[in-house]
């Protein structure tokens, strides 16, 4: 992978503050030893090349007594003095940084300096071509560094080895080596090279990322802002690191957690106090050609390097193939190095030979800290009564995605055409939205339209409904004050609705969505239920782990077609069902949300769901009372009932259920509608009963 030379005119540098002036100095001390070389080649270059560029024998004794500090082409004088290596006891700056953190020779130091002359004058490529006897050779090639920094005090086993793959200089991608555009056979020495162009741009002090590598990474520079509580773990696991370090290696720090987490937020906010810049790299936007990944990953750990950053690594998108194959894992293996994997707990098992790891649980944050981020955000332009609480009981979200969220809200409250305060409503609708997530086939998302007024039970369910609600409400605030570390596990809210069909067992489950502000996620099993073995729980993986990050309801409709009772194992299905029961108890207990599954026959399921259920709560056939409110109830305002309607008659006529009277009520409408009578009679619903009743085969009344 090539890197672009664009050539800069040095004018435009600051030569007098402390970086560039000794960078300038030390190329002042290369560009030197070229023109002597050159000097001693000047009989057999053309005389009209560089002209004016060459230095002469007075200028070059003129300048070997009176070094200017600055190269020739910069100070307007050309003077040349012997060849003298780096000193690093003389170095300042970021190429002194640079030599440390690469711990580079001083023979590798000057060659880096060789392949940085030409960005600050295009006329080098001309003199190294020139040089080389050769047009395709305009960049220093292996052979010129001999020539250039041979002698008694270099040797040539250091050269070679210094231009060897597994060198700093190859192998943490300082310089880019490139092919001469002669004849196939040459040699190693025959091999041209430029120092990289991230080089160029550090010690010239600009904050630079390649095309490929601005594809799938940024940088985050330090922020004043204080950090939340979690910060607290990540910045004790940071020093951890830098305290477990051993011959120049660190650690690899993975935090392993929750898509919606904040780790990086976390993260961030720890390495701001350690006034340490982070660079983020998402994994799953890296090509998918294995050589080119590798080199975007080593300019990713050469800039970190070079910066005293820390590498984050992104494996939230990547796909199982990608996760299993760790060799991307051993350019982590570099001294100095600091990164940092962030991963689901699924993924978080990265062992990798030679590569020592700390592995730190990275919860999401308490619905505590979620409140104070949400009071520090919020601006005098949202309403003044906000129920930040129950916000942030409901919705989750990082320093990351509030500011977003928040602008949505504004955004929403200009949908409506207001000009006022950022509503709750507004602010609701911004946080339900974007913690929506794409269940694919899996599932389909409700938005909850019925309330308690349009659920007609009895005294006693209603309660049982409320209750649920209370523990969907305050769960997060209880396990706060001390029960989560009490019980351990089993946290999880999950309702077990048992009834016939039609007795609003589905009507329920959406009341409480509606209630809680959120969406009803109702899972569609004839996608879920697969064939073939293992599939089935990959699927319910992914759903609880959609869920999790969710904010809505998550709701099984006939659950006894999935989750039957286990059996004696006497075959390879019945053992595969086994474990699609035991894998659902298990994601139940520590599902963070609401989950609600529905059955028609209790007896049905497998026992053990009896204790692990919070609430099992039975819907029961209606009785006489509760059917006259539904007939009641069930007509829309704009509906004209005629007089001859008797709803306490309809009630004792027949035991239906709320469906079946929601059936008759439509069928009844579109009847009246067809004799256009301007009102439903009783003869309309007397027949619609009669249709309805044959439908569910009972003997009609």
């Amino acid at each position: 992978m090539e890197q672009s030379i664009i050539p800069l005119n040095i004018h435009h540098h600051r030569v007098n503050d402390g970086n560039s002036a000794f960078l300038f100095r030390e190329l002042e001390r290369i560009d030197l030893c070229l023109q002597r070389y050159a000097l001693r080649e000047r009989d057999r270059l053309e005389s009209h090349v560089l002209e004016g560029f060459l230095l002469s024998d007075d200028e070059i004794e003129l300048r070997t007594e009176m070094p200017e500090g600055v190269p020739h082409w910069l100070s307007g004088r050309e003077i040349l003095p012997d060849y003298v290596m780096f000193q690093e006891e003389n170095a300042d700056g970021l190429l002194a940084q640079l030599v440390n953190r690469f711990e580079l020779t001083a023979l590798e130091t000057d060659i880096l300096l060789l392949g940085l002359l030409p960005y600050f004058d295009s006329r080098y490529f001309h003199l190294f071509a020139a040089l080389q006897r050769s047009g395709g050779k305009n960049l220093p090639s292996f052979e010129l560094v001999q020539a250039l920094f041979g002698g008694e005090h270099v040797l040539l086993s250091e050269q070679h080895i210094s231009l060897l793959p597994q060198s700093p200089l190859l192998q943490s991608q300082l310089i880019t080596v490139r092919k001469s555009g002669e004849k196939q056979g040459e040699d190693w020495a025959q091999s041209l090279f430029l120092t990289s162009t991230g080089i160029f741009h550090y010690l010239t002090g600009n904050d630079y990322l390649s095309s490929p590598l601005s594809a799938c990474a940024r940088w985050y520079q330090p922020d004043p802002e204080e950090g939340l509580h979690s910060t607290v773990e990540v910045l004790s696991a940071l020093q951890a690191q830098d305290e477990t370090c051993e011959g120049g290696m660190h650690p690899v720090l993975i935090l392993e957690g929750a898509a919606e987490s904040g780790q990086l937020a976390a993260l961030r906010a720890a390495a701001s106090q350690r006034r340490q810049a982070i660079l983020s790299l998402d994994m799953s936007q890296l090509p998918e050609n294995p050589p080119e990944a590798r080199w975007i990953l080593g300019e990713a750990t050469r800039e970190v390097r070079m910066r005293d950053a820390i590498l984050v690594l992104s494996l939230r998108d990547t796909t199982e193939e990608e996760t299993e194959d760790k060799s991307w894992m051993q350019q982590l293996h570099q001294p100095g190095l600091r990164a940092v994997i962030l991963c689901d707990r699924s993924t978080g098992h990265l062992r990798l030979a030679g590569v020592s790891q700390l592995v730190l649980d990275m919860p999401g944050l308490s619905c505590r800290e979620r409140a104070v981020l949400l009071e520090r955000a919020l601006s005098p332009d949202f309403a003044p009564d906000m129920d930040i609480a129950g916000f942030c009981r409901r919705f989750s979200f990082t320093r990351d995605t509030l500011p977003h969220i928040l602008q949505e809200a504004r955004g929403y409250r200009n949908l409506r055409g207001g000009t006022g305060a950022v509503s709750a409503a507004d602010l609701n609708r911004a946080l339900r939205m974007h913690a929506r997530k794409n269940f694919g086939n899996l599932a389909q998302r409700r938005e909850p339209q019925r309330t308690f007024d349009d659920l007609v039970v009895s005294v006693e369910l209603r309660e049982q409904l409320t209750e649920i609600l209370v523990a969907a409400r305050y769960r997060d605030t209880v396990l706060e004050q001390g029960f989560g570390a009490k019980i351990g596990y089993g946290t999880g809210i999950s309702a077990l609705f048992c009834g016939d069909s039609g007795t609003g067992k589905t009507m329920a489950a959406e009341v409480i969505a509606g209630q809680l502000d959120v969406d009803l996620i109702k899972v569609d099993l004839s996608t879920v239920v697969n064939k073939y073995i293992g599939e089935t729980e990959k699927n319910l993986s992914r759903i609880f782990d959609l869920a999790e990050a969710d904010a809505g309801v998550l709701f099984f409709d006939e659950a006894d077609a999935l989750f039957g009772k286990r059996t004696s194992v006497k075959d390879s299905k019945d053992r595969n069902a086994n474990i699609e029961v035991a894998y659902l108890l298990q994601r139940l207990e520590n599902h963070p949300g609401l989950v609600i599954l529905s059955t028609n026959n209790r007896n049905h399921l497998d026992d053990a769901f009896s204790r692990r259920f919070t609430f099992i709560t039975r819907f029961d056939f209606p009785g006489t009372p509760l059917r006259e409110e539904m007939w009641r109830r069930i007509w829309p305002q704009g509906m004209t009932l005629a007089p001859d309607v008797n709803f306490a008659a309809l009630a004792s006529t027949a035991p239906l259920t709320g469906a079946n009277i929601r059936n008759i009520a439509l069928l009844s409408a579109w009847l009246a509608a067809e004799e256009a009578t301007g009102a439903i009679c009783d003869r309309h619903i007397r027949l619609a009963m009669k249709r309805e009743l044959a439908k569910i085969g009972r003997i009609s009344y």
